[in-house]
């Protein structure tokens, strides 16, 4: 026989329990404990920079002001005048006085040279000038022929005696029958303060011969 004190349900012998919160749920619930503080650094580190880039701002500021942007110029400006004075004064010690020569009184500054009937040029010497050491003639070549040529005298400076330098008096192409051309030859010399002697060759036996003194 069945006792009948035993016919109530199972659940009645074992009241339900409170339902807990699985882990899961516990943890969404549940804030990180430094959250809080990382935000209040994030905080203090952004207000520091922007203290410091307003330090810089005014900084840059005071200084464009007070002109001392400008304070880089002025070497530049220096240095470029100092060189300027420094070309001067080299230019002035290259720079050297022309010195014009003069023919001693009765020279000969003219002659011809004909081989042919065709071939006739007058040279005639015009001026004759120093500068330094570099001596510069002046010439007059005149075609007195019947056809166009042209023509070259070999020319010799002396000194004290001494050859100093050499040159050519030479047409630049050819001269027109009856036509003059206007050269000029340069050689070298030792001083401008002494006397030159010229020596140019019209032909092989006839030679001009020039003594120059400067002008004072």
């Amino acid at each position: 026989m069945l006792d009948e004190t035993n016919t109530e349900p199972m659940e009645q012998a074992n009241p339900q329990l409170p339902t807990q919160p699985t882990p899961s749920q516990a943890h969404k619930a549940t804030p990180p404990r430094n959250a809080g503080r990382i935000m209040q650094w994030v905080t203090v580190v952004l207000s520091v920079i922007a203290l410091l880039l307003s330090i810089v701002a005014n900084l840059r500021v005071s200084t464009i002001q007070n002109g001392t942007g400008n304070s880089a110029s002025a070497p530049s400006s220096a240095g470029t005048s100092a060189s300027s004075g420094s070309d001067a004064k080299a230019m002035k010690k290259t720079e050297s006085k022309t010195v014009e020569y003069t023919a001693t009184e009765g020279s000969v500054l003219e002659g011809d040279y004909a081989p042919y009937d065709s071939v006739n040029f007058h040279l005639k010497l015009v001026k004759l000038e120093v500068t330094g050491t570099k001596a510069t003639l002046t010439s007059e070549v005149t075609n007195n022929g019947t056809d166009s040529d042209s023509t070259s005298f070999l020319t010799r400076a002396f000194q004290n005696g001494q050859q100093t330098g050499i040159g050519t008096i030479i047409t630049d192409g050819q001269i027109q029958a009856g036509y003059t051309a206007t050269v000029t030859t340069e050689f070298d010399v030792k001083d401008a303060t002494q006397p030159i002697s010229l020596e140019i060759e019209l032909s092989y036996d006839q030679k001009l011969q020039i003594e120059y003194s400067p002008q004072n």
